[in-house]
């Protein structure tokens, strides 16, 4: 993807039907990423469900 300071490291991972971006993910980050879309309007949890399980591999790995 494009950026104008050039300095963006992620990767297109959903599209629209015109072709256009619709979320991208940093695949040198454990969790990271960005929709063009409400994930919290809608019956599909999924994106949520992955955030959670990632906050807690995270904790897993960094005990307080």
């Amino acid at each position: 993807l494009w950026s104008p300071s050039g300095s963006l490291d992620v990767e297109g991972t959903g599209w629209a039907p015109d072709g256009s971006v619709e979320a991208v993910e940093d695949p040198t980050k454990t969790f990271a990423v960005g929709v063009l879309w409400h994930p919290e309007v809608g019956d599909d949890p999924r994106l949520f469900e992955a955030l959670v399980e990632a906050a807690r591999a995270a904790r897993a790995r960094h005990p307080a």
